[in-house]
């Protein structure tokens, strides 16, 4: 798995609950957080933890490609 993206909120497990997770299963896990909600504490809580990037809902293809590119190294 090369990246996990992650909605900040989802039904029984947070996005936040889910990345800590993920961590415990590989701690070089690479997360794309993503919400419609704008970026908030949360977010920036998230992103201190480790995860790599913030994608605000609606997001176009282009988008998502731009941030897994930088995500995800070649």
């Amino acid at each position: 798995i090369d990246a996990v993206i992650v909605d900040l909120v989802m039904p029984d497990l947070g996005g936040k609950a889910c990345y800590e997770a993920l961590r415990e299963i590989d701690q070089q896990v690479r997360v794309v957080l993503t919400s419609g909600y704008s970026h908030d504490s949360n977010v920036d809580e998230m992103i201190n933890m480790g995860v790599k990037a913030f994608l605000q809902k609606p997001y176009r293809v282009n988008q998502l490609s731009e941030v897994l590119a930088k995500v995800i190294p070649s």
